[in-house]
């Protein structure tokens, strides 16, 4: 009876821990971390931060800030940080027409000597015509900082490390200071725990999930 008990718990552990939304691969759990509309002024704050713990991220970037500040790109990608698009404007495609679409996307690959690697349509909007235009990954999120709502480091903070699991993508902005006094918080005690935090490319291929263009991934285990 000792032993049939023994055996039972065994197999509830096991199914625990291999049926789980926060499961680990290698003894590790391993998420991504992505920021939208910069560069701003905390844009090589946050990626400095990100390299002093050997972290890695996405910058899904705008076009027409680019312009204003190129180097940015040669200073991410010095760090081994990955850039994204999120268009050359701020502007939702859900009202643009096909030619206005394909400027938007185009202008700012041009302007990034062709390094850009994901998309992310601004607001996260899409619909079938954006999706076929976009000749690349379309990377969005499941988890939600709200940063830009609450900007507040505590709250946001808070967040992050009440909801990560394995194959997340986290959203957040490099244009607050919030968000960068948030990350001084997260990212020592992300490191204490163990968790590896990466960019998308750096997600994907540690899951071994290849991604296709004009396709939309919003994490590991969500495919559009």
């Amino acid at each position: 009876m000792e032993k049939m008990r023994v055996l039972i718990l065994y197999t509830i552990i096991f199914f625990i821990l291999f049926n789980s939304d926060n499961r680990v691969f290698n003894d590790k759990v391993v998420i991504a971390f992505t920021f939208d509309d910069g560069p701003s002024e905390y844009t090589r704050k946050i990626a400095h931060l990100l390299y002093t713990y050997q972290y890695g991220a996405t910058f899904f970037q705008i076009g027409n800030k680019v312009k204003e500040d190129i180097d940015i790109i040669d200073y991410l990608s010095a760090r081994d940080l990955e850039i994204g698009s999120h268009g050359f404007n701020h502007f939702n495609y859900l009202y643009l027409d096909k030619d206005d679409i394909l400027r938007e996307i185009n202008t700012h690959i041009i302007l990034t000597e062709n390094r850009v690697k994901y998309f992310r349509p601004p607001y996260g909007l899409y619909n079938k015509m954006v999706v076929s235009l976009i000749n690349k990954p379309i990377i969005l999120w499941n988890k939600d900082t709200l940063d830009w709502k609450i900007k507040d480091r505590y709250a946001i903070s808070d967040y992050i490390l009440n909801n990560y699991s394995a194959g997340d993508i986290f959203l957040m902005h490099d244009v607050y200071e919030e968000t960068y006094e948030a990350l001084k918080i997260v990212l020592p005690m992300l490191k204490d725990r163990g968790v590896v935090v990466t960019c998308v490319s750096g997600l994907f291929d540690y899951y071994n999930i290849p991604l296709e263009n004009s396709k939309v991934y919003y994490n590991i285990k969500s495919t559009i």
